[in-house]
């Protein structure tokens, strides 16, 4: 297919999904490469979407059955530790008997604390705002076999990926908003798509902070 006729079949989905013609103004098409390896029994264990030309991550999905495979050994730091608590109450506010992404996103938004947080804040994100839109419309049936629902488990894997991209000696909450941010499907994703958050710019917001040291 030619550029102009992945652009318009991209803004054929983009419109199934409900995104609005004034969202559509800019497109940007660039070369990606999609690379999944496979483990025993033929199943894929992990596939990450990269930009073909400079090798960068776009987004990643790691099909990891057990919590405790997916951060490879990586700490979590005492503010992600705060975050996780925080969603784990969450979870348990609302009679769930799992975490899911959803309650992950409440969470940092409610943890308010550090550019990660913030950059959802400032992308018109609140506490507030999801709970009311999750009351609305329900949470999303999920298998959660272990306490984490499929994307949760999936973003708790990306978070430990890009904490070893940014050379960050723990997983940081910011590292759970670049994997919220990747991860496609899911209870938090849809929410993001309900508010209208643009994805790529609050990722470029939060980089941009840990680049210059930012904490607080």
């Amino acid at each position: 297919m030619t550029w102009e006729e992945l652009i318009a079949k991209a803004e054929e989905l983009a419109r199934a999904a409900g995104v609005s013609p004034e969202r559509l103004q800019t497109p940007k098409v660039r070369e990606t490469a999609v690379v999944t390896f496979f483990g025993a029994g033929s199943k894929p264990t992990c596939t990450f979407h990269l930009d073909a030309s400079t090798g960068e991550m776009i987004s990643a999905d790691l099909c990891l059955a057990r919590t405790k495979d997916l951060t490879r050994g990586k700490q979590f730091s005492n503010k992600a530790q705060a975050v996780l608590a925080l969603a784990n109450r969450e979870s348990k506010r609302v009679g769930s008997d799992h975490v899911s992404s959803e309650h992950l996103l409440t969470a940092l938004l409610a943890y308010g604390q550090g550019p990660g947080p913030r950059s959802l804040l400032a992308a018109g994100l609140s506490a507030d705002a999801v709970r009311e839109r999750v009351r609305t419309v329900g949470s999303a049936a999920e298998v959660a076999s272990d306490g984490y629902g499929p994307a949760m488990r999936n973003i708790l894997g990306v978070a430990s990926v890009y904490s070893n991209i940014l050379r960050a000696a723990e997983i940081e909450p910011e590292h759970f908003v670049l994997a919220l941010l990747d991860v496609t499907d899911g209870p938090a994703m849809s929410l993001l798509r309900h508010f209208k958050v643009d994805a790529g710019k609050v990722k470029v917001w939060v980089v941009q902070a840990m680049q210059h040291g930012v904490t607080e």
